[in-house]
């Protein structure tokens, strides 16, 4: 069976380098606000919600809203050209990510606000419109349930030796280390794509869903 491009490990971990990038960027030089962790945007606008600075912890709240509206259109862009035969709706996403951040990086310090909640904006589109890697879910602008479905596939796969839940376990950990590193350290031999990182056809392992939960 053919892997979709957008379902491929190439594109996953580049993707993964990708949005480490991104939280980086706006962190150390956009005024220490997450563009795809936002919890811990939301734990920083409680602090300064304590601490008495209102003004401060309300700037929290506008990458959240940036974050909730990429989500919606890019399921707007599922939804309008999912059937399309001329453009792939993942494609229309991806230009219009590029197209935030070629503009971003032009913005000078005093749009930071403006900057942040672009940046936000086309992290939520990612994360929405990428969901798959070789029929695995995961998530491509975020660690904590990749660590947790490798995690859990790790100890799975020592209990019961099942050997899809090895390769489950070497592909959320390679995008574990990818997000954040250009040079990460784990590496396979040959094509990752051709390594048959898919699930098998008797494997106890279902693919997942459209629209499941990364960490399933």
């Amino acid at each position: 069976m053919q892997t979709q491009t957008s379902e491929t490990f190439r594109l996953s971990a580049l993707l993964s380098f990708s949005g480490g990038l991104q939280d980086a960027y706006t962190y150390n030089v956009r005024g220490r606000v997450f563009a795809n962790a936002q919890t811990g945007n939301v734990v920083l606008m409680s602090q300064n919600f304590m601490m008495g600075e209102w003004g401060t912890g309300l700037l929290y709240t506008f990458p959240l809203l940036a974050f909730a509206l990429g989500v919606f259109a890019a399921e707007r862009i599922e939804n309008r050209f999912k059937r399309s035969r001329s453009i792939s709706w993942q494609q229309i996403v991806l230009v219009i990510e590029i197209l935030m951040l070629g503009v971003v990086g032009f913005l000078p310090a005093e749009f930071n606000m403006l900057a942040n909640m672009l940046v936000s904006f086309s992290c939520a589109m990612q994360v929405q419109t990428f969901r798959k890697v070789r029929g695995f879910g995961y998530a491509s602008t975020m660690c904590i349930g990749n660590l947790r479905s490798g995690t859990e596939s790790l100890s799975i796969y020592l209990r019961e030796k099942i050997k899809t839940h090895c390769i489950r376990q070497c592909i959320f950990t390679y995008l574990c280390c990818r997000r954040g590193n250009r040079r990460c350290p784990v590496r396979f031999p040959g094509d990752p794509d051709d390594l048959g990182l898919r699930p098998s056809a008797d494997s106890s392992l279902p693919a997942p869903e459209p629209g499941e939960d990364m960490s399933s």
